[in-house]
């Protein structure tokens, strides 16, 4: 009895492993670098209001109402549609500037006619985008969260490691399967936020098309009315 006494005595204690060399290292990093989360944080809100203002636009763009006319009954159409048809109709009754009350009726006709087609590119090729754009931004802000959720529970293991609570190989199971967890959402999110990163100049190139295009527009309308004056 004696002498199985000593051996367990001469066997080595069993230690738990320390993870902190000072008081500032008792927490774990974030999963995204805070000035990268910072530039994100600015950029999901730039492309939120982005689609939420767009979106009232082709919105009010594209809504058709009834004429506004009395008489006229109970069919919907594009608002320029019924400023256009009631100029073709007054030129007809009118001799003074029948002209140029027609011209204008018939390009008010003309862009209804493309108005829709117009409004439909305008959702396709600018709004969609810009929504899904949104979409990523607010799926990764809420990963984000659900990142920080397991870095506390891996903090929390990391205490009661520390304090000795427990087996220590249940203590390393337990902390091996916090920190693979931990460390895959991480991964995750860092190449999700590259990816976010390098769409940058896309998404600043887009919205300068989409001036471009407004401005074109405006410009054309100012022109043809030009001419007719």
């Amino acid at each position: 009895m004696q002498r199985l006494k000593q051996s367990l005595s001469s066997l080595p204690t069993p230690s738990i492993p320390s993870f902190s060399s000072s008081p500032g290292d008792k927490t774990t990093p974030p999963p995204l670098d805070p000035e990268l989360l910072a530039s994100l944080s600015a950029r999901r809100e730039l492309a939120s209001n982005v689609q939420a203002t767009f979106s009232l636009l082709v919105h009010h763009l594209s809504k058709q109402r009834p004429s506004p006319v009395s008489g006229r009954g109970n069919a919907t159409d594009l608002a320029v549609r019924w400023f256009g048809d009631e100029l073709v109709k007054g030129a007809e009754e009118l001799q003074d500037s029948r002209y140029s009350l027609r011209h204008v009726g018939e390009m008010s006709q003309q862009h209804a006619q493309l108005a829709t087609a117009y409004h439909d590119q305008l959702a396709m090729g600018f709004l969609e985008p810009v929504e899904a754009r949104a979409a990523e931004y607010k799926d990764l802000f809420k990963d984000v969260k659900e990142a920080e959720k397991k870095r506390s529970t891996l903090e929390s293991v990391m205490a009661k490691m520390e304090k000795g609570k427990k087996d220590p190989a249940e203590f390393e199971r337990e902390f091996d399967q916090a920190e693979w967890a931990y460390q895959d959402d991480c991964s995750r999110l860092r190449r999700r936020a590259e990816q976010l990163e390098s769409t940058l100049q896309d998404d600043v190139d887009a919205l300068r098309q989409l001036v471009e295009v407004q401005l074109g527009a405006t410009s054309l309308v100012g022109s043809r009315v030009g001419q007719i004056g």
